[in-house]
């Protein structure tokens, strides 16, 4: 779940990316932190069963700029995977 944060986030942050303000940044510096310390974590299969895929679009529920933000997340036998 915490990848589909990091997804927003990231996506969020492209708003701001002409004129950044200093939370943009510090919220920045958080996501490269996160990202350099989970670069090795790894996921393992016993067993491959099924291939589930959902997906969500949400595109103008931000009144003020409608951008889209998009989120996706599948499952190899019961593992999510990105």
């Amino acid at each position: 779940m915490k990848f589909m944060i990091l997804i927003y986030t990231v996506q969020y942050l492209l708003q701001f990316f002409i004129q950044p303000g200093s939370k943009h940044i510090l919220a920045l510096k958080c996501v490269f932190y996160y990202l350099c310390r989970t670069i090795t974590f790894r996921l393992t299969f016993q067993e491959i069963r099924n291939l589930y895929i959902y997906s969500n679009l949400n595109w103008t529920s931000d009144i003020i700029d409608c951008y889209s933000i998009t989120s996706y997340i599948s499952y190899f036998s019961l593992a999510p995977i990105f």
